[in-house]
């Protein structure tokens, strides 16, 4: 999105409806549960694409120190306005960025924050790539949101007749994926369980190389 108005629409009706609103809500919960879990071992967070900033008042919440970056500079901006209503949270940097090339060094962050991006990468290398920079930046844990095939989701999105397209992979081909880039799968949330593809996973690095 290239302005701000197209951001301020796009984030008043997202999640407008009721059942966004309740899986908005049971996406917050799980993130909130997940960060409980690593608890102070996530003293910074990339959170990468940032979008509109849905979850930075969450992040901003626990103190995290907080980097957000998107390929769209209005998200960005619009990120850093949100960051800046929140009360005690501690500054933060706002950076214009493609994921496959993030311009971090290497171990810059405890945890990286990736959402609702893998269901639109359409290829397994591409996943890799990603996943391989995650890994490269964090120097210990990553949230990543993928969708995991469900026939179920699978059925209702022919019978609604969804254009949108979008990847499903099966839990252990994304696994395969994160060990290939020294991340381990530690947990698995799903959104709304049996009925939608949606899965948060938690992703620790390794501290060894995989040889």
């Amino acid at each position: 999105m290239k302005t701000k108005e197209a951001v301020l629409l796009y984030e008043k009706k997202r999640y407008r409806k009721i059942d966004q609103k309740l899986i908005d809500r049971s996406e917050g919960k799980i993130v909130g549960k997940i960060l409980a879990r690593i608890g102070s071992q996530a003293g910074s967070l990339l959170d990468i694409p940032c979008g509109y900033g849905r979850f930075t008042p969450i992040f901003l919440e626990r103190k995290l120190y907080l980097a957000c970056s998107d390929l769209s500079p209005a998200m960005v901006a619009r990120c850093k306005e949100r960051a800046a209503a929140e009360v005690g949270g501690k500054k933060g940097s706002f950076v214009v960025s493609d994921i496959q090339h993030l311009p971090f060094k290497d171990n810059a962050f405890h945890c990286v924050f990736t959402f609702r991006l893998f269901q639109h990468i359409p290829t397994q290398q591409q996943r890799q790539n990603i996943l391989c920079e995650i890994s490269r930046v964090t120097r210990k844990w990553a949230i990543v949101s993928f969708y995991r095939k469900r026939i179920i989701h699978v059925l209702e999105r022919k019978l609604i007749r969804r254009k949108t397209p979008i990847k499903m992979v099966v839990k252990e081909r994304f696994s395969k994926e994160a060990a290939a880039c020294n991340l381990s799968l530690r947990g698995l949330y799903s959104v709304v369980p049996l009925f939608h593809a949606q899965v948060i996973a938690l992703l620790e690095k390794s501290t060894h190389s995989s040889p």
